[in-house]
């Protein structure tokens, strides 16, 4: 505790004298304390600076049951260690009944909490709880010497309020010595009176809890009602929140609320105080259970600690709907337990006594998320539309976002911060929260508009969280849908990857780790943007047929065996990264907004008929087969009986054809030509033998014997098409 003595009051064993000498005459049986209550025993500097009517009111019969008096002795206790100026300010400008009232409510308190609880209600009960069990009287000795400006203290006790007062003076002073003794430390009192604002909105805050004490017959309040829950209730929500934080600033920073925005805005202030009381009563208690499934109070302390400005609660709690603030606490504190989220995606909470109780490794889990989202976030109104569009109050919004949150391992959380921190209008004139919910108009979403979009029209929440949990630039995934005009495309297009077997959300991450950001990622957002568009209906967005294409192109390599069926096989999201980085960004040294080479591709995928020829003078190859052909899997060569295997000429030769091409048209004709070429064949024999092309390794199977250069590549390693070419008599680099 803190003891800071004054410099200019007499020793303290003078005013301990009076009481010394008087106890050396008091009669066997008599009590020392109750013998003599008289200011005479008292400096007389305190008594003419107070008044002896005020000093007779203090010293009152301790042992009345209605209103107990200060025994002398505590006097004098107080005189030796306060400040006497700021002691003698504080006896003078509070009313005598208060302080009387609240040192000995903060007594009864303090010695109920005592281990064992002693239960103490009236006062003749003092004499079972000394200084030794509860020192009530150093607290008193402590908020006077460490609050800078003794006048808040004065103002705090003699409940100068934010407007009337709601509570009665007996339920306040019962309401603020539980404030105090169970706070964690008194030292928090005074941080907290020494960075506040305006005094009158702690004494707000602290009336509006627990108005059920106004009622007669409900003060004072016994350890059991506590224990049990009859009272007090609010301010033990409260309570049980603010003695978790470790810093004590905190506090103060939650209750001065929107005063550092706006000091003089009383209306404004008084509404957020409503709201902050309604979310801490809101959130869920921990109490009486094995393996507490809500740890919300744990959760809103860790979130409150690990915040770095407070202000960004304040706001969300100013903006969003306070019972939403608490419902998405209580709903993230159930299912982030855990510094890694679970493997299987649960969002059940578990059981009492269970093994995955026991198992759970983080109960600040869900704080620390919330904290590190806010903390990425500049403008805390994103979370509360993206909220409102997903649902609104207490209901499907919350729990979408919860649901989210509960995935997200703890690490990574701060890249959902991110998403909505850099997404926003591509000009000033663009709305940053605009959602269009319309039928065949959700395209037109902007800024956070487009995260809604997303959020809505994916077909499973948990696949936003792989990629926020698994990408390792946190800036691409912003970048990819703030660029991204038409967000529906976008939802299409990873859609498309979440329907499309073998392909999973796993290749997407891999691709978006892969890809380049400053060259692959507008690319990507041109061909998305360009390709058949998406097709809105009134659940979902369904990815078009050339979306799905995309997707399966994008499959893995697997599946390939030393025969010419391709199977269900891609071309693998390396390959695909590949391609794209390798694009050109113009057509140099013209400058453009877009590339053509992309521009060329985003044709041939739109105009490539939806099947083609392969060996054959009819169409009997779909589209995707064709393209993975080409890219990574190789085709047959068999003219007048013989049957070669020519290997795929690769993603980076044919990015390089692309990018000089004039248009889309030549590769197009190319590939949908029939008889009597050979289509896909001709145009991989063609292009590698006429280009003198070395691209990956062939490889030979150890059974046969025969070259199987369709199996999977590596896209780093060589081949030598000549000995191909050459067997064939096809000319080797003489162009095509």
């Amino acid at each position: 505790m803190m003891n800071i003595k004054s410099k200019t009051r007499l020793p303290g064993f003078l005013f301990l004298l009076p009481a010394i000498l008087l106890a050396a005459c008091v009669g066997k049986g008599d009590d020392v304390r109750t013998r003599k209550q008289s200011s005479d025993l008292l400096p007389t500097y305190l008594v003419h600076a107070v008044g002896t009517e005020k000093i007779n009111q203090l010293l009152h019969n301790p042992l009345d049951t209605t209103a107990p008096g200060f025994f002398i002795e505590d006097m004098l206790y107080l005189l030796d260690r306060s400040e006497t100026n700021k002691l003698i300010r504080f006896v003078r400008d509070v009313d005598s009944a208060r302080i009387l009232r609240l040192t000995y409510n903060i007594k009864r308190m303090g010695c109920n909490k005592a281990h064992p609880p002693l239960d103490l209600l009236l006062p003749p009960s003092y004499s079972r709880c000394t200084l030794d069990i509860f020192n009530h009287l150093e607290i008193l000795v402590s908020m006077v010497n460490g609050t800078n400006d003794v006048g808040q203290l004065i103002e705090i006790v003699n409940q100068n309020s934010l407007g009337p007062a709601v509570s009665t003076q007996d339920a306040y002073l019962e309401k603020l010595a539980y404030l105090i003794v169970y706070i964690g430390g008194v030292e928090k009192i005074f941080q907290l009176l020494n960075g506040i604002h305006d005094t009158r909105d702690i004494i707000f805050f602290i009336d509006r809890l627990d108005p059920d004490l106004n009622t007669p017959g409900t003060v004072p309040v016994s350890f059991q009602q506590i224990d049990d829950g009859i009272r007090l209730g609010n301010m033990d929500s409260v309570l049980r929140i603010l003695v978790k934080l470790t810093d004590g600033n905190k506090i103060f920073e939650l209750i001065n609320g929107v005063r550092p925005i706006d000091e003089n805005d009383d209306d404004r202030q008084r509404a957020y105080l409503i709201n902050l009381t309604t979310v801490m009563q809101n959130t869920e208690p921990e109490v009486n259970r094995d393996c507490p499934n809500d740890t919300a109070i744990t959760t809103l302390a860790a979130m409150i600690n690990n915040l770095s400005n407070a202000l960004s609660l304040v706001n969300l709690i100013e903006e969003l709907n306070p019972g939403n603030v608490a419902a998405l606490v209580n709903s993230v504190a159930k299912t982030s337990q855990h510094t890694n989220a679970l493997p299987d995606d649960t969002l059940n909470p578990p059981a009492n006594g269970s093994q995955a109780c026991l198992l759970r490794d983080d109960l600040e889990a869900g704080g620390k998320k919330l904290a590190k989202i806010m903390n990425q976030v500049t403008r805390t109104y994103d979370l509360v539309y993206i909220i409102n569009q997903l649902g609104g109050q207490q209901s499907s919004g919350v729990q979408t976002l919860a649901d989210l949150i509960g995935r997200l391992d703890v690490d990574k959380s701060e890249n959902l911060g991110a998403l909505l921190n850099n997404v926003t209008p591509f000009t000033p004139a663009v709305d940053r929260y605009k959602y269009v919910p319309t039928l065949h108009s959700r395209h037109t979403s902007t800024g956070i508009g487009k995260v809604v979009n997303l959020l809505k029209g994916l077909d499973s929440g948990g696949s936003l969280v792989k990629l926020l949990n698994n990408i390792d630039e946190k800036n691409k995934l912003p970048r990819l849908l703030n660029e991204t005009t038409n967000s529906s495309n976008l939802v299409g297009f990873l859609n498309a990857i979440l329907r499309t077997q073998p392909a999973s959300f796993n290749d997407l991450v891999d691709f978006l780790n892969i890809i380049n950001e400053e060259k692959g990622i507008p690319r990507l957002i041109q061909l998305i943007q360009g390709l058949a568009p998406a097709i809105e209906t009134e659940t979902v967005i369904e990815p078009s047929s050339v979306h799905l294409t995309i997707a399966a192109i994008m499959a893995p390599q697997t599946g390939i065996v030393a025969t010419d069926a391709i199977g269900n096989a891609g071309i693998g999201t390396a390959a695909m990264a590949t391609l794209l980085n390798d694009l050109s960004a113009c057509d140099e040294p013209v400058p453009c907004s877009e590339s053509p080479a992309v521009g060329r591709l985003i044709d041939i995928l739109n105009g490539s008929s939806a099947d083609m020829a392969y060996n054959s003078a009819t169409a009997n190859i779909s589209r995707r087969e064709a393209l993975v052909r080409i890219i990574t899997f190789g085709v047959r060569y068999n003219p007048e009986g013989f049957n070669y295997q020519f290997p795929a000429i690769g993603p980076r030769h044919l990015a390089t054809i692309i990018n000089r091409s004039e248009n889309a048209s030549h590769l197009n004709t190319l590939m949908n030509l029939t008889t009597p070429y050979r289509n896909i064949t001709d145009l991989v024999i063609g292009i590698a033998c006429g280009d003198g092309l070395i691209v990956y390794p062939h490889t030979e199977d150890p059974a046969t014997g025969v070259e199987s250069h369709f199996i999977a590549h590596s896209p780093t390693a060589e081949i030598n098409f000549k000995t191909h070419c050459d067997a064939n008599n096809i000319a080797w680099g003489g162009g095509w």
